[in-house]
C-alpha cells in the first residue's frame, strides 16, 4: 500500500538512519580519503588559518630524507582544504629535497618535481652538494620550515648492533649532516621524525645549544584518523622561541587528535582492482612456479613453535595452510595461493599457529579483519591488538590480512600512511620497493598535524625571517633556469572547432533486461583468480550443496561437493561495454511528490562499474547524502539506495540499503522496469523458534582443526538441526555442510527445499571487526563470502552469542518487516552536454615545443549547485597535475565514459623533418662519464658534473605532452574541460632516442598521434621464422659441379643473392609515449631509412648452411667495395667461426669449389702475425677463429696500432667506451697509410714511438692525473661501520677520466673469459714489421681486422659470441653481413635486437637495466623515472617480427617421405624395485619436489631422509632426475646384486643409522647436563630457573612418552617412549660441570652455550623420530608386498584391514577408508602419531606389487627389457641409444658390454669422438649401439643414417614441454634425414606408474 508523499519522505529519512544505525554514528562521518581528513583537521583549527593568513607569501619548505615526501603531500592537502573551507590562499614553495636511495629520489622527482633534489644529506652542511642527476650546485638556505626524517637503522630495536648518535653509523652521519645545514641556515621551524628509541633527549639538547627551543613527543597514527598502530617520535624546534613553545606544541597536537573510527579495509584496494592483480603477479613472479619454495633452516624457530604449540595446547595441525614440513601448502580458495607457495616453512607454520590461537578464542580468522605480522617470531606479538587495526608496518614486514588470505600490498601500505595513492605516479617499483617506501614514510596526518600546530605557534618568527620581505624568491644558489622560456602554458584553440552533442542517455535500448542479466551471469567472476577482466581457462566447478563456484585449478580447500559446470562465458570487457551503453550516465532519484531539501535525492552521476561474482554499477552525488547501486547477481538486477555512512570498524552491517527496486526481466530499461520499496523503519519482530539437533554426531570444527584442551578436544556436534516455530521462512531441517567451509564450520542448508523453493541457509555470519562472541547465527538465502562493503539480505537472526547446545532449546529470532512500496522514482536526467574537437586540417602541430593545441573540449551543464565542486574553482582554467589525473577525473566518469577520441587524431600526422640540431630541452644529451676508484679499488662511473647540471635543467624545463584543464563557468552554469596535446615534444624526444645511434647523414622524419591506451594488451605471440619454401631456386654456383646444391638449398641461395642485391632500406624507428587523461596515449615517432644487405640464415641442423654460404661467395664477383674513410677495402669475405669448425670451412671449400677460392686461415694470433695486408688483398676467403677476438694480445696490438688508451682487464662499459674511441683513432691512422707514401708510413711510425714514450712516462711517474677527487658513495661511507675492530679503512678513492686506468667490470662476457693476465713489463716488439712497411705499407703484419672494409662478413654460430668478441665483430665494416645459426635466440626482443645490431640496424633503444653494476647513481635514479606501456612493448615486438620476416630464414630439411614408427615399451617394476622407488618418491613428495640446490644446502636438517636424499642427489641435478634414474635401475651406485638385496641393505642401513643417532642423542644430553651443571656451579639459583632450556626440553619429552600423553611431545608414541627411556638413562648418570670455552666466560655466555646445546638436542630428537618413521615405513612396505606376512589390525576401526594401505609419512598401516578419513583431518589413525598426513600419502597395498612377481635380476626390470629389445633387432641394423644422465650412461654401457653387445659412447676429445663415429659408421663393423647424450650436443649435425633404431631409455627431463620436444626432434632428426633408406623405429621405455608416465604426459609431439 502506497502512503502519502510527506509520509514517504519521513520514512525515507528514517530508513536511511536505520540503515546507518544511530544518529550519532551517522553524524560522525568516517573518513577514509586523506583529503577529507585534512579538511576536517583545518576545520577544527581555525586559529591556524588566522595565522597563515598573516604570512602574506608562500611558505618555503625543505625536506630531507622523508622518503615519500609525506610533509609535502600533507601541506598540499592542507593548502587545498584551507582554500575550500576558508577561501584563504596558502601557497607552498618547495625549496629542495634530499634522498640518497635512487628509487626514492626518482619517486620524489616524478611526484613533486622539487627545484633541487640533492643526493646525500651529509653534503648539505657545505656550500655545494651533488644532485640526484650528478650535478654540483649551491645549497639553498632561505627556508621557513625544514622537515627531516634521518636514518633510524642504528636506533631500531630490531638492530642488535646499535650505535649512538656520535658512533659514526648511518643514523649519526645523516643526523649530523642535517644539523650542519640547520646550524648554517637557521630555519625558523624544524620538525624531525624517527623511531621512538632514537636518543631524543640528546637531540633536544643539541638543538638548544644552537639557539632553538625544542621538545619531542611520541605520536601514534591511529590517534590521527588512520587505523594503523604506528608510534613515532617527532621533534619540534623553534628558532629563538619561548621555552614553553614545545610544550604548547605537544598540547596543541593532543587537542587535534581524532582517533580512527574506520576499519583498515577501508584503506585497501578492491579485490578486483587491476593494481591488486598486478601486485599479485609481481609477488608470484618472485616465486617461479617451475621451482619450489626455498627451504631455509628454521630449526631454531621450530623449537619455539613446538613449545608454543605444547604450552598453549594448540595441537600439531595446520588447518589454514594444510602444510607439512617442507611440503605442500594449499591455502583456502579465496586466498592468494600463489603468494602462499612462496613463503618459507617458518611463515607457514606461524600462520597455522595464529589460526589456532584465534580459534581457541572462538573466532575464525578467515572471516575477521586481522593483520598478522609474519616476519615476527612466534613468541612475539604477531597479530593486531584489535581487529580492524593494522599493526606497525615496517619495510621488511610480511603483513598478512586474514580475511583476504594475502598480504597488504605496497600501495595499500602507502594508503595506511595517509598517502593518496591515486595521486602517485609509479613506474618500475617492485612490491618490496613500495613496502620500503611505506615502512619508512611519515604518516601524512601525523606530520601534517605537527606542522599545522608548529606554524600556528611560529607565525611571528616566519614573518620576521630575513627573506620575508623579498616575497617569492628563487632558492639561493639554485640552478639557473632559462628566463627566456615562458612560465605560462601556451595553449591555442584551433579556429575550426566542430561541436557535437554528448549523449549521456542510454545509447542502446535492450530488447529485454533479461538479455543483459544473462550476459552478466555468464561474464561475472566465477573464481577469485579471474580478477577484474579475465576469464580462467580452467574447468569451472559448482558446489551442489552451497552453490559456490570455483575453477578446477583453485579448488581443493574447502572441498565442497563440486560438479562440473558448462557455461558459455562472455568476455567481461564485452559485457562492460554493453552495460555502459544501456545505462544513463546521469539519473535523477527523487520522490514522486518531490524531495524539497534534496538531502537524499537529486542528480546522481555514474562513477564506476565493478565486477565480482556480480556486476555493480555505482552512482554518486556530491550534493546528496545517498549513493545508488545497480547490482546484477544470480539472475536478478536490483537498484539499491544507501545512506552515505561509511562502514564502521565495530559494526560492518552499518551500510545496509534503505530502498530498493528489482528490475523486471521483461523490462526494456534498466531504470524503469520495477517498483521501489522501502525498508521498514526499525520495527522489530521477535519470533520464537525451537532448534534441536538430530542425525549423527560428527566432529566439530574445533576437533577437525585439532584444538586441544578438555573443553574442545574431541568435541562433536549434530549433523542436522531441526528448526520449528513461528517464523515460517526459517522452519525446516538443516544439514551441516562441513566440506563447504563457512565460519567456524557452522554452515547448514535446509534439506527439505523443493526445486522451486528458494534455498535457505543457517550459519554464523561474523562481523568483520566485532567480538567473536557477539557474532550471530542468521537465516539467509545467500551464504557466500562477502567482500568489504557488501551486505546480504538476512531473513532473521538469532541473539548475539547464541550457540547450539547439546539439548533442544527455545530461542527468540529477530527480523525486520518486509519491504513496502514507496513513492520513489529514478529516471534519466536531461543534460545538454557538448563536446568539440578540431577538424583534421585545423589540427596541426605547433611550430615549437613550447605550445599546445587543444584536441578536445567539453562543456556540461551543472545540474545542481552542490555538483559544481567536481569542476574546481570558478572563472579560470585550472591545470590538473599529471599525478592527479585519476583522482580529479574519477568524479567525472559520467562524462569521460562517453567521450571518444576524435577519429583523425589517432592517425599518424604528416611527416615533419627532425629538428637539427636536436632540441636541447626535449632531447638533451646525457652527461658523459668519468670513472672513480672506490674504497675497494674498483672503478665505477659518475657523471660529468657540469654536463649533468645542463642535463638536469633541460629535463626540468621539458614540456609535458598532455595538459588537462577544468573550469567552472559560473556565468554560463557549465563545467568545462579541455585537453591539449604537445606532439612536438614527443617527436623531439623520439628523434633524440633515434640519434643515439649515428647513421651519418641519413635524414630523420617525425610524426605523432594520440590513441586509446588499453591497460591489458594481449600476450605477445612467439616470434616466427619464415622459410624459403616459396622462393624460386637460382642456378647452381659456377664451380659447384661435382657436388651441386639441392633444390631447397638453391632456394636459400636465391634469397641470399636477393638480399645482397636489395636496395630497399630498413626503416629504423623510435617511439616516445606519454599516457594522459581519459586513458589516452600520445606517441611521437622518429624514423630513418638505413640500407641493409645481408641477413640471418637459420636453417636447421643438417640443411647445409656452409654449402649455401660458399655458393653465395662463388656466385658473386669479387669486387672491392667503395672506399671509406679510415678503412681498407677488400674483395674478400671474412668468416668468423668457432675454433672447432676451423678445418671444416677449408674442407668444404675444397669439396664444393675446388681451387677457385683462395683461403686464408687465422686460427690463432700466430697465424695473424704471418699475414700481411697484401695477403688479405689477394684472398677470396679469410677464416678467423672467434677466439682470436678474446685474446689479450689481439687487443694489445689493436691498442698499439690505434694509439688508444689501455683497455680494461674485463669487458664492460668502460671497455666499450675506450674501444669506441680507439676505433676513431684507428681510422685516422689508416688514412695515413692509405696515402701509400713514405710520409704516411713515417707519420704512423712516429705516432707509434710517441705512444710508447707516453706509456713509459706514465708508468715511471705512477701518477693518476691532475683531476684527482675524492669519491665516497653511501655504501663506502657506511662500510667502515661494519668492519671489525682493529682493521683500518682503505684509502680514499680517486677520480679518473674514462681513458685512465683499467677497471674490473661486472658485465658478463664469454663463458671462458676470465680476468686478463696482469700487465708484465712489455717486450719491445714490432708486430707490424715496420722495416718492411717502409718499402710498401701493404707488407704490414698483424693488421687489425677492424681496419678493413670487407665485401662480406659471415659469422658462423653468432649465438656463441659475447663480450669483447661480439663488440669487435660488430665493429668490422662490410658491405654484406650474414649470420649463420641453426638455433638463433628468439625468446625476447633483446635477442632479435642483438642480431639486428650485427646487421647494422637498431630495432629500438634497449630498456635500461638497473642491476648492471657499471651504471651511475644518476642512471639508477633515472631508471625509475619512466616506464613504457604494454602497447609500446607490443609495438617493438612487431618491429622485431618484421625484421625477422625480412632478414631471417629458417628451413627444415624436407624429409616427410621417410617412414618411421613408434613403440612404447611399458615396464612394470617388480615388488622390490617398486618398494625402493616408493620410498624415494614418498620422501620427495614430503619435500614438495625441491630443487637439488636447495636440498644439498647445509642449512637443511640432517634427518634420515635428508641424508638419504642428499646421498642420491649427489649424482643427480634434481629430485626428478633421481626418480627417473630409480626407474631405470634400483642401485645406480652399485653394490647390490638384486633389488631384494638392495632392500635388505636399506633396512640394515636404516637400523645402523638409527642406533648411531640414538647414541649421538645420549652423548649430547650428557654434554648439555655438563653445561648446565657449570652454570649452576656459578649461579645456584639457576637450579630452579623456569627458563632452563634443558629442563623444558626434558619436560616436553616427558609429556609425550609413556604415561604422559602418547608421544605428543615428539609426535610419535613409539618414538616418545624410546626417547623418554634414553633420556632418563642419560639423566641418571653422574656428570661433571664443564664448558668448552673454559672458566673465563661470563654467565651470559654459559647460558648461550646451553641454549645452543639444547637446540642441537631438539634437532637430534626430530632426526631420531624421522629415522624411526623411515625404517617403519620401509618395513611395512615389504610386509604388505609379502603375501605370507600377517597384516596387523587397523588402528582406526580395530578390525583386520579390508583394503590394506599404508601412510607414507609415518609407516602406519590400516584400512584404506580409515586412513583416508583421518588423512582428510590431517592426522594418522594410530593413537599417539602426530605425523602430518594427507590423502595423497595413503598408498594401497595392491599398488605396491607382490613378492611373487617376477624378479628382474641385477640389471633391473627396465634394463632387462632394453636388452631383450636390442636382442630382437636384426643383427644388420644399428641403434642410437639416448641417455640423458652421465652416471646412468656409464651403467648402461657396462650392462651392454657384459651382455655381449658392442657399444660405444661419444665422449672425450674431438679425435676420440671422430674415431667412435667412424667405428659406428664403418660398413660391416661390430659396433651395434652408439650411446648419445640426450640433452647434450654430441654428434650434433652428424649424419647417422647408418642406424635406423632410436631408443629412449627414459623420457626427456627438461623444464618445459617445448624444450623436451625440441631435444627429441634433434635426436630423431639424426636418423630420420636424407640418406635414410630403411624403416626407422623409435622405442620409448616407460616404467609404469612412475615419474616416467607423468613426464610422458607432458611431452609435446616432436617435429619430424
Amino acid at each position: 500500500m502506497l502512503k502519502s508523499g510527506k509520509a514517504t519522505k519521513a520514512r525515507v529519512k528514517a530508513a536511511a538512519k536505520t540503515a546507518g544505525k544511530t544518529e550519532s554514528e551517522i553524524e560522525a562521518k568516517v573518513m577514509t580519503a586523506p583529503y577529507d581528513m585534512f579538511k576536517d583537521l583545518v576545520t577544527r583549527c581555525p586559529e591556524f588559518v588566522d595565522s597563515i593568513a598573516k604570512l602574506g607569501r608562500p611558505l618555503r619548505v625543505a625536506a630531507m630524507c622523508s622518503g615519500t615526501e609525506s610533509p609535502l603531500l600533507a601541506l598540499g592537502m592542507i593548502s587545498r582544504a584551507v582554500k575550500e573551507v576558508y577561501d584563504v590562499d596558502f601557497a607552498i614553495e618547495h625549496v629542495f629535497s634530499c634522498e640518497i636511495e635512487p628509487i626514492k629520489a626518482s619517486y620524489i622527482q616524478r611526484n613533486f618535481a622539487p627545484p633541487i633534489l640533492f643526493r646525500d644529506v651529509r653534503e648539505l652542511g657545505g656550500d655545494k652538494a651533488t644532485t640526484a642527476y650528478g650535478a654540483m650546485v649551491d645549497v639553498p638556505g632561505e627556508v621557513d620550515m625544514l622537515v627531516a626524517g634521518t636514518s633510524c637503522v642504528d636506533y631500531s630495536n630490531l638492530n642488535n648492533d646499535k650505535k649512538s648518535i656520535d658512533g659514526g653509523g648511518e643514523s649519526g652521519q645523516t643526523f649530523h649532516g642535517m644539523l650542519n645545514w640547520v646550524k648554517r641556515n637557521k630555519p625558523p621551524i624544524v620538525i624531525l621524525e624517527n623511531v621512538c628509541s632514537a636518543p631524543w633527549e640528546s637531540v633536544v639538547q643539541r638543538f638548544k645549544k644552537i639557539g632553538f627551543s625544542a621538545g619531542f613527543a611520541r605520536l601514534d597514527t591511529k590517534a590521527h584518523y588512520i587505523p594503523h598502530t604506528r608510534t613515532r617520535g617527532y621533534l619540534f624546534a623553534s628558532l629563538d622561541g619561548d621555552a614553553d613553545v614545545p610544550a604548547r606544541w605537544k598540547s596543541g597536537i593532543k587537542k587535534l587528535e581524532c582517533p580512527s573510527n574506520s576499519t583498515l579495509e577501508a584503506f585497501l584496494l578492491p579485490n578486483d582492482d587491476s593494481r591488486i592483480s598486478a601486485a599479485r603477479a609481481k609477488l608470484a613472479k618472485s616465486w617461479d612456479a617451475s621451482r619450489t619454495r626455498s627451504r631455509v633452516d628454521w630449526s631454531r624457530c621450530e623449537s619455539r613453535h613446538s613449545r608454543a604449540r605444547l604450552d598453549e595446547q594448540l595441537g600439531s595441525k595446520r588447518p589454514l595452510t594444510g602444510w607439512e614440513e617442507g611440503g605442500l601448502c594449499t591455502l583456502p580458495d579465496f586466498a592468494w595461493n600463489d603468494w602462499g607457495q612462496a613463503q618459507t616453512d617458518r611463515v607457514l607454520d606461524l600462520m597455522g599457529i595464529n589460526f589456532i590461537r584465534m580459534a581457541k578464542l572462538g573466532a575464525d580468522p578467515s572471516y575477521k579483519t586481522l593483520v598478522w605480522n609474519l616476519s615476527q617470531n612466534v613468541d612475539r606479538s604477531t597479530a593486531s591488538s584489535k581487529m580492524g587495526i593494522c599493526p606497525c608496518l615496517t619495510p621488511s614486514m610480511v603483513p598478512y590480512i586474514t580475511n583476504r588470505g594475502g598480504p597488504v600490498i605496497g600501495l595499500e601500505a602507502l594508503s595506511l600512511q595517509g598517502i593518496p595513492v591515486d595521486d602517485l605516479i609509479l613506474t618500475r617499483e617492485t612490491e618490496d620497493n613500495l613496502a620500503d617506501l611505506a615502512g619508512n614514510a611519515m604518516t601524512t596526518t601525523v606530520v601534517g598535524t605537527a606542522m599545522v600546530v608548529a606554524l600556528g605557534l611560529c607565525i611571528d618568527g616566519l614573518r620576521a625571517s630575513p627573506w620575508a620581505e623579498a616575497g617569492v624568491l628563487n632558492a639561493k644558489g639554485a640552478m639557473e633556469v632559462d628566463s627566456s622560456r615562458p612560465g605560462a602554458l601556451l595553449i591555442t584553440d584551433p579556429v575550426d572547432m566542430t561541436s557535437f552533442p554528448l549523449d549521456l542517455t542510454p545509447l542502446v535500448v535492450p530488447s529485454t533486461v533479461a538479455d543483459l542479466i544473462d550476459m552478466a551471469l555468464r561474464s561475472a567472476r566465477m573464481c577469485c583468480c579471474e580478477g577484474r577482466d579475465s576469464i580462467t581457462d580452467s574447468t569451472m566447478l559448482r558446489c551442489s550443496d552451497c552453490g559456490h563456484t570455483c575453477c578446477e585449478r583453485c579448488s581443493g580447500r574447502p572441498e565442497h561437493a563440486y560438479t562440473e559446470v558448462v557455461v558459455a562465458r562472455v568476455s567481461p570487457a564485452l559485457f562492460r561495454k554493453a552495460l555502459k551503453d544501456a545505462m544513463p550516465m546521469i539519473v535523477l532519484f527523487e520522490m514522486i511528490l518531490g524531495d524539497t531539501d534534496g538531502s537524499l535525492g537529486g542528480h546522481f552521476y555514474f562513477t564506476s562499474l565493478e565486477r565480482t561474482d556480480a556486476w555493480r554499477a555505482l552512482y554518486t552525488s556530491p550534493s546528496s547524502g545517498t549513493r545508488l547501486e545497480l547490482v546484477i547477481r544470480a539472475g536478478e538486477a536490483e537498484w539499491s539506495a544507501y545512506a552515505e555512512t561509511s562502514w564502521r570498524r565495530d559494526d560492518d552491517m552499518a551500510g545496509a540499503s534503505f530502498a530498493r527496486m528489482k528490475v523486471r526481466h521483461d523490462a526494456t530499461s534498466l531504470i524503469s522496469g520495477g517498483t521501489w520499496e522501502l525498508r521498514d523503519t526499525g520495527i522489530i519482530v521477535k519470533r520464537p523458534l525451537r532448534i534441536e539437533g538430530s542425525g549423527e554426531r560428527v566432529d566439530s570444527w574445533e576437533t577437525i582443526i585439532g584444538l586441544q584442551g578438555d573443553d574442545v578436544s574431541g568435541k562433536q556436534q549434530w549433523s542436522h538441526l531441526t528448526v520449528s516455530g513461528d517464523l515460517e521462512e526459517a522452519r525446516g531441517t538443516y544439514e551441516l555442510l562441513p566440506k563447504c567451509g563457512g565460519a567456524l564450520g557452522m554452515l547448514h542448508r535446509r534439506v527439505d527445499d523443493d526445486a522451486a523453493a528458494r534455498r535457505m541457509f543457517l550459519f554464523i555470519d561474523p562481523t568483520r571487526c566485532g567480538k567473536p562472541q557477539d557474532d550471530e547465527f542468521v537465516f539467509s538465502a545467500s551464504a557466500e563470502r562477502l567482500n568489504y562493503g557488501q551486505t546480504r539480505d538476512i531473513i532473521a537472526h538469532l541473539p548475539r552469542g547464541w550457540r547450539m547446545s547439546e539439548e533442544p532449546g527455545d530461542v527468540s529470532s529477530t527480523r525486520h518487516k518486509s519491504w513496502e512500496e514507496a513513492l520513489l522514482s529514478i529516471k534519466t536526467a536531461a543534460c545538454a552536454a557538448v563536446v568539440s574537437h578540431p577538424s583534421r586540417s585545423a589540427f596541426t602541430s605547433p611550430s615549437g615545443c613550447e605550445a599546445y593545441s587543444v584536441c578536445l573540449a567539453c562543456s556540461v551543464p551543472v545540474l545542481a549547485a552542490g555538483d559544481a565542486s567536481m569542476w574546481g574553482d570558478g572563472g579560470t582554467w585550472a591545470t590538473i597535475a599529471s599525478n592527479s589525473f585519476r583522482a580529479t577525473l574519477s568524479p567525472l566518469a559520467h562524462i569521460t565514459e562517453r567521450i571518444r577520441l576524435p577519429a583523425h587524431i589517432d592517425q599518424w600526422s604528416q611527416d615533419h623533418a627532425a629538428c637539427d640540431p636536436l632540441c636541447s630541452t626535449c632531447a638533451p644529451r646525457e652527461p658523459s662519464l668519468r670513472w672513480v676508484k672506490t674504497s675497494r679499488g674498483k672503478l665505477e662511473p659518475v657523471e660529468n658534473i657540469i654536463e649533468a647540471g645542463v642535463y638536469e635543467q633541460a629535463l626540468k624545463r621539458r614540456p609535458a605532452p598532455f595538459v588537462v584543464q577544468l573550469m567552472h563557468d559560473r556565468d554560463a552554469g557549465t563545467g568545462n574541460m579541455r585537453i591539449a596535446i604537445n606532439g612536438v615534444t614527443l617527436m623531439h624526444r623520439a628523434t633524440g632516442a633515434l640519434s643515439e645511434v649515428t647513421r651519418g647523414d641519413a635524414p630523420i622524419s617525425c610524426s605523432w598521434r594520440v590513441v586509446d591506451d588499453c591497460d591489458e594488451q594481449p600476450r605477445p605471440a612467439a616470434f616466427t621464422l619464415d622459410s624459403n619454401r616459396d622462393d624460386d631456386p637460382c642456378e647452381q654456383p659456377p664451380h659447384f659441379v661435382r657436388y651441386p646444391l639441392r633444390p631447397e638449398q638453391l632456394r636459400s641461395l636465391s634469397w641470399m643473392l636477393k638480399q645482397e642485391q636489395s636496395v630497399e632500406p630498413f626503416i629504423e624507428e623510435e617511439v616516445c609515449e606519454a599516457v594522459g587523461a581519459l586513458g589516452w596515449r600520445a606517441e611521437g615517432r622518429a624514423q630513418r631509412c638505413v640500407p641493409v644487405n645481408g641477413g640471418v640464415l637459420a636453417d636447421e641442423v643438417g640443411y647445409g648452411k656452409t654449402a649455401v654460404t660458399l655458393g653465395l661467395i662463388d656466385s658473386t664477383p669479387s669486387l672491392c667495395p667503395p672506399d671509406d674513410f679510415g678503412r681498407v677495402s677488400l674483395s674478400a669475405t671474412l668468416i668468423v667461426a668457432p675454433p672447432h669448425l676451423m678445418k671444416q670451412w677449408p674442407s668444404e671449400v675444397a669439396k664444393f669449389a675446388g681451387t677457385s677460392l683462395r683461403v686464408k686461415l687465422i686460427k690463432t694470433l700466430s697465424d695473424m702475425s704471418r699475414l700481411t695486408v697484401a695477403d688479405m688483398q689477394h684472398s677470396n676467403l679469410v677464416v678467423v677463429a672467434a677466439t682470436v677476438f678474446r685474446s689479450d694480445l689481439y687487443f694489445e696490438r689493436f691498442t698499439k696500432f690505434t694509439g688508444g688508451k689501455t683497455l680494461p682487464a674485463r669487458y664492460g662499459r668502460m671497455f666499450g667506451l675506450i674501444y669506441s674511441d680507439s676505433l676513431d683513432r684507428m681510422r685516422e691512422r689508416v688514412e695515413w697509410l692509405k696515402t701509400g707514401e713514405q710520409k704516411g708510413v713515417g707519420r704512423f711510425a712516429d705516432a707509434l714511438r710517441a705512444d710508447e714514450a707516453e706509456r713509459d712516462a706514465a708508468k715511471n711517474t705512477n701518477e693518476e692525473g691532475d683531476d684527482i677527487q675524492h669519491f665516497i658513495n653511501k655504501k663506502a661511507a657506511y662500510a667502515g661501520d661494519k668492519r671489525k675492530k682493529g682493521k683500518s679503512a682503505p684509502p680514499p678513492a680517486a677520480l679518473h677520466d674514462a681513458d685512465g686506468d683499467t677497471t674490473e667490470s661486472d658485465a658478463s662476457g664469454p663463458a671462458k673469459k676470465q680476468k686478463r693476465r696482469p700487465n708484465k713489463k712489455p717486450k719491445r716488439t714490432d708486430p707490424f714489421a715496420m722495416d718492411k712497411m717502409l718499402t710498401a705499407w701493404e707488407l704490414m703484419t698483424s693488421p687489425p681486422l677492424e681496419m678493413f672494409k670487407w665485401q662480406r662478413i659471415v659469422v658462423d654460430e653468432y649465438t656463441y659470441l659475447g663480450g669483447e668478441d661480439k663488440m669487435a665483430v660488430n665493429s668490422i665494416s662490410a658491405v654484406n653481413r650474414w649470420c649463420l645459426s641453426g638455433t638463433p635466440p628468439t625468446s625476447c626482443f633483446e635477442d632479435i635486437n642483438c642480431m639486428a645490431a650485427f646487421l647494422g640496424v637498431s630495432l629500438g633503444v634497449s630498456e635500461p637495466q638497473r642491476n648492471r653494476k657499471d651504471i651511475t647513481q644518476g642512471e639508477k635514479f633515472r631508471f625509475f623515472q619512466n616506464v613504457n606501456t604494454a602497447a609500446w612493448h607490443m609495438r617493438r615486438q612487431g618491429i622485431a617480427q618484421s625484421f625477422l620476416h625480412r632478414f631471417v630464414r629458417q628451413n627444415i630439411a624436407e624429409i616427410d617421405e621417410i617412414p618411421f614408427e613408434e613403440t612404447r615399451v611399458v615396464v612394470t617394476l617388480p615388488s622390490a624395485e617398486r618398494a625402493i622407488y616408493i620410498e624415494l618418491e614418498a620422501h620427495l613428495q614430503a619435500l614438495d619436489m625441491k630443487s637439488a640446490k636447495t636440498i644439498k644446502s647445509s642449512k637443511v636438517a640432517n634427518g634420515d631422509r635428508d641424508v638419504q636424499l642428499r646421498s642420491i642427489l649427489g649424482s643427480s641435478a634434481t629430485p626428478e632426475e633421481a626418480l627417473m634414474k630409480r626407474c631405470a635401475h634400483f642401485d645406480i651406485e652399485g653394490g647390490s646384486e638384486s633389488a631384494e638385496q638392495a632392500c635388505q641393505v636399506i633396512v640394515e642401513l636404516r637400523g645402523d643409522q638409527f642406533k648411531s643417532c640414538v647414541g649421538d642423542l645420549e652423548r649430547s644430553v650428557m654434554k648439555a647436563r655438563a653445561l648446565r651443571a657449570a652454570i649452576v656451579e656459578h649461579d645456584s639459583d639457576y637450579e630452579t630457573d623456569t627458563s632452563d632450556p634443558l629442563a623444558r626440553w626434558v619436560a616436553s619429552l616427558q609429556s609425550g612418552g609413556g604415561d604422559g600423553g602418547g608421544g605428543a611431545g615428539v609426535g610419535d608414541k613409539d618414538g616418545g617412549d624410546m626417547l623418554h627411556e634414553v633420556v632418563q638413562k642419560a639423566m641418571a648418570k653422574p656428570v661433571e660441570p664443564t664448558d668448552d670455552d673454559g672458566d673465563d666466560i661470563d654467565i651470559g655466555d654459559r647460558k648461550y652455550n646451553l641454549r645452543e646445546a639444547v637446540h642441537g638436542l631438539r634437532r637430534l630428537t626430530k632426526e631420531v623420530v624421522g629415522r624411526m618413521r623411515s625404517l617403519r615405513y620401509f618395513k611395512a612396505v615389504r610386509d604388505l608386498q609379502s603375501t605370507a606376512a600377517e597384516v596387523a589390525e587397523c588402528a582406526g576401526c580395530g578390525l583386520p584391514p579390508t583394503e590394506p594401505s599404508i601412510l607414507s609419512t609415518c609407516g602406519h598401516t590400516g584400512c584404506h577408508s580409515c586412513l583416508i578419513e583421518h588423512a582428510e583431518k590431517q592426522e594418522c589413525c594410530t593413537d599417539g602419531c602426530g605425523a602430518p598426513a594427507r590423502v595423497t600419502a595413503v598408498v594401497k597395498a595392491k599398488d605396491l606389487g607382490e613378492t611373487s612377481a617376477s624378479a628382474s635380476g641385477r640389471f633391473g626390470a627396465k634394463l632387462t627389457s632394453l636388452l631383450e629389445t636390442i636382442a630382437a633387432v636384426p643383427a644388420d641394423e644399428r641403434i642410437l641409444l639416448f641417455v640423458q644422465f652421465a652416471d646412468l650412461m656409464q651403467l648402461v654401457t657396462a650392462v651392454l658390454q657384459e651382455s655381449g653387445i658392442k657399444a660405444l659412447q661419444l665422449k672425450g676429445s674431438v679425435h676420440t669422438k671422430i674415431s667412435a663415429m667412424e667405428q659406428f659408421q664403418k660398413p660391416g663393423g661390430d659396433v651395434r649401439v652408439l650411446l648419445l647424450d640426450l640433452a647434450g650436443e654430441s654428434a650434433s649435425g652428424a649424419n647417422l643414417t647408418v642406424a635406423n633404431h632410436i631408443m629412449f631409455l627414459h623420457p626427456v627431463l627438461l623444464p618445459t614441454p617445448h624444450e623436451r620436444a625440441a631435444v627429441e626432434t634433434q635426436a630423431i632428426g639424426r636418423v630420420v634425414r636424407y640418406g635414410q633408406t630403411k624403416l626407422v623405429k623409435i622405442w620409448r621405455f616407460i616404467a609404469a606408474n612412475t615419474i616416467d608416465t607423468d613426464v610422458c604426459g607432458q611431452l609435446r609431439a616432436p617435429t619430424v
